[in-house]
């Protein structure tokens, strides 16, 4: 009889749990519809966090602790600058090498000190890679790029983890270098579908055919969780130096037009390059070192035509959504 009795109560706990995951599956049916009928709604943050390496006051574009904003000190940042730049004309090595030789008989023995003295307090990347977290969560953004990004394993993963955030990475191909492109997300809002990357080739050494390569771009294809239906590709890119020099703007051409044909790709591997769909939204972050992103992109398209190059419908409907000058 107590036997029967537990198999009753069973029997009834089974019943309940069946309704239950009756009413589960018809409120994650009823909160589908609803997010269907609301637009996906999400905030984007790129940052130029400076490698490791890059983040010193000793580079000649910082140089805190000496006044070079008046007249005159921008004249000496001009000297500075033009010293740092210089070429030994046979060899074509950089003559100044190193610092301080780009500012001596410029900087005073003084100022000198005062710019290592900075760079010691603020600039070391034991002093500011907590700050650079810090600067980038207060930010809570649901994406963020993050562009010379360096110590990505042993920092910024882990790091960013504690925050909500995943994320990916890609190196550029400099062999000096470690640092790159990465893209985090917020884990609760966003999961990762498929992710490329891309290595540009500047230039083919016409000797040895080498291709010449220094910077790269990362993409990310992302599912939102709110929205199920929903997907967004993220890409986040650094394109060639120096936004002053429009000689470089045919170089940062050739990158965009390489990062277009990359999302071409990537977007109809994995389905997301219908127009009539409209389900995958694309955003391009990033350091593109250029004043006027239509002017790339309209050379990019140029270069694709010529080249019968696949072309997405981003590469038409792209807008700029420029920033202060840096």
């Amino acid at each position: 009889e107590a036997v029967a009795a537990l198999q009753r109560q069973v029997d009834l706990l089974g019943a309940e749990l069946t309704e239950t995951r009756s009413e589960l599956r018809d409120t994650r049916e009823a909160m589908r519809t609803l997010a269907s009928a609301v637009p996906l709604e999400f905030t984007v943050a790129q940052y130029n966090i400076l490698a490791s390496y890059l983040g010193q006051n000793t580079q000649p574009w910082f140089l805190y602790g000496v006044d070079l904003r008046s007249t005159e000190g921008q004249e000496r940042r001009s000297q500075i600058m033009d010293k740092f730049y210089e070429r030994d004309s046979v060899t074509g090595q950089l003559r100044n090498k190193g610092w301080p030789n780009y500012v001596r008989g410029i900087l005073t023995e003084d100022e000198i000190r005062s710019v290592e003295n900075l760079d010691d307090a603020h600039f070391r990347w034991e002093a500011r890679r907590q700050r650079l977290v810090e600067e980038t969560t207060n930010l809570d953004a649901d994406v963020v790029s993050l562009v010379e990004c360096d110590h990505f394993d042993n920092f910024f993963r882990p790091a960013l983890a504690e925050y909500g955030y995943d994320g990916v990475h890609r190196k550029r191909p400099r062999q000096s270098s470690h640092d790159g492109c990465a893209l985090f997300w917020k884990r609760q809002k966003f999961e990762l579908v498929a992710s490329d990357g891309i290595d540009f080739i500047d230039r083919v050494d016409p000797e040895t055919g080498t291709l010449m390569k220094d910077r790269c771009a990362l993409v990310v294809l992302l599912r939102s969780r709110t929205h199920p239906g929903k997907r967004i590709i993220v890409i986040s890119v650094h394109l060639a130096r120096n936004p002053e020099d429009v000689r470089q703007d045919r170089l940062r051409t050739k990158q965009v037009a390489q990062v277009f044909r990359l999302l071409s790709d990537f977007a109809a591997r994995h389905s997301a390059d219908d127009p009539s769909g409209c389900d995958t939204a694309v955003l391009m972050c990033g350091d593109l070192n250029a004043t006027n992103f239509a002017k790339l992109r309209g050379m990019s398209l140029a270069l694709a035509a010529i080249t019968s190059s696949r072309v997405h419908p981003f590469m038409w409907d792209a807008q700029d959504v420029p920033t202060r000058a840096t």
